[in-house]
Parts: C-alpha cells; sequence; structure tokens
C-alpha cells in the first residue's frame, strides 16, 4: 500500500505542478488580456474625451452658425419688407403718373379738337372773305370792262364822225 500511495502521492504533485504551470500560464494569460483591455480602455477614453471636444467645437459652430442664420434670416426679411414698400411705391408712383397722364392727354386732346374748330372756322371765314373778295373783283372788273367797252364805243363813235 505504501508503493500505491507514493504512487498517488506523485500523480498528485505531478498534477498539482502541472496544475500550477496550467494556472500560473493562465494568470499569465490574464494578466496579458488585463493589459491589453487596460490599454484599450485608455485609448477608447481617450477617443472620448477627443469626440467630447468636438463635440462641443461642433456645438459651438453650430450655435455660431445659428446665430449667422438667424442674422441672416432677419436681413432678408428686412431686404423683403424694403423691397415690398419699394414696389408699393413704384406702384404708386406708376398709378399716379398714368393718372397724370392720363389727365394730360385729355387736356391735349381737349386742346387739339379746340385748336381744329379754330382752324376750320378760320378756314370756312378766309374761303368766305375769299369769296366776297372774289366776287367784288369779278364785280370790279366787269364795271372795269363795261365802261372799257363803252368808252371803246364812245372813242369808235368818235372817230366814225
Amino acid at each position: 500500500m505504501s508503493g500505491e500511495l507514493c504512487t498517488v502521492r506523485e500523480q498528485l504533485v505531478a498534477s498539482k505542478q502541472t496544475s500550477t504551470v496550467m494556472l500560473r500560464g493562465a494568470m499569465d494569460e490574464f494578466h496579458l488580456e488585463r493589459l491589453s483591455l487596460e490599454k484599450d480602455l485608455e485609448r477608447l477614453r481617450a477617443e472620448r474625451d477627443k469626440l467630447h471636444e468636438t463635440n462641443v467645437s461642433l456645438m459651438g459652430e453650430l450655435k455660431s452658425t445659428q446665430d449667422e442664420l438667424s442674422t441672416m434670416r432677419q436681413t432678408l426679411t428686412q431686404q423683403a419688407d424694403e423691397a415690398g414698400r419699394a414696389i408699393d411705391s413704384v406702384n404708386k408712383s406708376k398709378k399716379q403718373l398714368r393718372e397724370e397722364l392720363g389727365f394730360e392727354i385729355e387736356r391735349l386732346s381737349t386742346s387739339c379738337v379746340r385748336l381744329e374748330t379754330q382752324l376750320h372756322e378760320t378756314e370756312h371765314r378766309r374761303q368766305q372773305e375769299m369769296s366776297a373778295v372774289r366776287a367784288e373783283c369779278e364785280e370790279e372788273l366787269d364795271s372795269a370792262k363795261q365802261r372799257a367797252e363803252q368808252e371803246l364805243n364812245e372813242v369808235i363813235l368818235c372817230s366814225l364822225d
């Protein structure tokens, strides 16, 4: 039995040594894995911090851009309002000019009609005057002709005598 005990003891020692070697290997592997995970954790924390800084920076830029857009929107709204007022003013001016031009055209048209009427009246009077002068001239011419004929007849009669 003592041989068996020795054999069992040797097997236990060998098993213990194997278990110890395996445990040390597992421990070393565990420590290496732990070191690797700690490095990964540090790298991830650094990336997280960097992302946080980037996020803060981007949020600042976003806020700045939003402020600029708001300012631009206000400026565009003001410009649109000014343009609307300018268009209204131009439309009112155009309407006023149309009315003024309409009145001016009506006034000129009335003047033209009045002047045409005066021209026709003047032409009619001139024609009447010309007719009267022509009639008078013809009368005087006839009268002068008759006198000349009468005088000629007298001269002829006198020369015959």
